[in-house]
């Protein structure tokens, strides 16, 4: 147990809101190796089961009430801040990432983790000019160890973040299914995937299927294309130079998906298929097909990737 926690942590994560925010504050805190100065607070029984998992303190109100943090760091696409007023006093330094709405404006810093940022977003909230929103590489923190080479196999990757709330997973096999793409697919469940699995098995029954996989960089960089959704796992498809198919979640994501395509290194390895829940087969197999003919990017030899965390946490 941390004694004397310096920085108290929250991610939101659930069914409908995912589990992004737990992976990617998870890989901050463990990359930077802050695991014995942070304490989770947490809301529900989610976020309590995966940071038991990853063996992080979890924040007791009764006996770490009086605690004074250095730093309170919150990822989240909702205002909680509710919740973490009590904590929070001049001195502490508050860092929110992934939103930049107008309840942010207490923060010190603002954190897009990510190589591209949607810019009509950040002029609706006056944040143009505001120096304490960060973006790029540079706070896009990557899962380790990376994979430094490359091999490449044939297997399409799908992977629809930790709860894939609108079951994508299963449109996209529905379409897939008695295709020449059949035996060519590896799907990978979160630990949040609530819909049935034997559905799954019932459109493509000798389909590979990893249950919450323990080493995605490994999945990510060796597949030979990736359909996903928009979540943490563009930005390592980014990093490796991967082939990507997006399927869309909300709709605000194919706004999102103008400014990836502007601010990628690999302008034609990128691809939307349009809101899930009027997916195209037919768009899919020309994707697909356009895809494979095209060469696999190299990994992105920019070493800044999550650099620049260390000094927001100095």
């Amino acid at each position: 147990m941390n004694l004397f926690p310096e920085i108290l942590c929250f991610a939101s994560g659930g069914v409908d809101l995912g589990f992004g925010h737990l992976f990617r504050l998870k890989n901050l805190i463990k990359s930077l190796k802050l695991d014995t100065k942070v304490t989770f607070l947490v809301t529900n029984q989610i976020e309590r089961e995966f940071l038991q998992r990853e063996k992080f303190q979890i924040f007791n109100e009764k006996s770490d009430k009086n605690l004074k943090f250095k730093h309170l760091i919150i990822d989240s696409k909702y205002n909680c801040m509710n919740i973490l007023d009590r904590y929070v006093n001049d001195d502490v330094n508050i860092i929110i990432i992934d939103n930049i709405q107008e309840w942010t404006k207490n923060a010190r810093a603002i954190v897009v983790p990510s190589f591209f940022i949607n810019q009509d977003e950040v002029e609706r909230n006056n944040l143009s000019e505001d120096n304490r929103l960060h973006w790029g590489k540079s706070y896009s923190m990557l899962k380790e160890p990376k994979i430094t080479n490359k091999i490449i196999s044939n297997r399409i990757l799908l992977t629809f973040g930790g709860s894939d709330p609108n079951n994508i997973s299963h449109k996209i096999l529905k379409i897939m299914k008695n295709t020449k793409y059949g035996d060519r697919l590896r799907l990978i469940l979160g630990p949040g995937y609530q819909h049935s699995k034997s559905d799954l098995l019932k459109e493509i029954p000798e389909i590979e299927i990893i249950e919450d996989s323990k080493n995605m960089q490994k999945e990510i960089s060796s597949a030979s294309m990736i359909i996903t959704s928009f979540g943490t796992t563009l930005q390592e498809a980014e990093y490796y130079g991967k082939k990507v198919i997006i399927g869309c979640n909300y709709d605000n994501d194919l706004k999102d998906f103008f400014w990836l395509k502007k601010y990628t290194r690999n302008k034609n390895s990128w691809k939307c298929l349009g809101n899930w829940n009027n997916l195209n087969s037919n768009l899919l197999y020309e994707f697909i097909e356009q895809l494979d003919l095209a060469d696999e990017p190299q990994i992105d030899d920019d070493a800044s990737w999550g650099e620049s965390w260390k000094e927001l946490l100095s």
